[in-house]
């Protein structure tokens, strides 16, 4: 009997991945053109169809004020799926985006939030 080769281990773990990828519920641009700035936590899950694979909260210690982080998957054509993020503060939508995103905004309160989400975050593949 012949040995299985490396190629078919690579091409076995590929099929494997992608299988596991499809699994889960993702968001695309069509959902991402639904969200508006002041949305409730509650919304974006309902407009979109799609529940987030995380949720996280906490209040920042300068103001006090309540954040909640909606972590995403997010899949556009052929690139692999992606962490992304709907920030509330005070259960209003203030920002959306890739974790770079919020690091490069100009705005100190969403790069703290960014830096929070990062940091509570479950580790994940994504």
């Amino acid at each position: 009997m012949k040995p299985i080769g490396r190629k078919t281990y690579y091409v076995f773990y590929a099929v494997l991945l992608l299988a596991l990828f499809s699994c889960f519920p993702k968001i695309n641009l069509r959902d991402l053109s639904k969200l508006r700035m002041g949305m409730s936590p509650d919304e974006p899950p309902t407009l979109m169809g799609v529940h987030p694979k995380e949720v996280i909260e906490w209040s920042l210690k300068e103001t006090g004020d309540k954040i909640i982080v909606q972590n995403y998957i997010f899949s556009f054509g052929g690139a692999p799926p992606a962490t992304y993020f709907l920030a509330y503060k005070n259960a209003s939508l203030i920002f959306w985006g890739y974790p770079h995103e919020f690091a490069r905004s100009s705005d100190e309160i969403i790069r703290e939030i960014g830096r929070g989400a990062l940091s509570r975050n479950k580790k994940s593949r994504y």
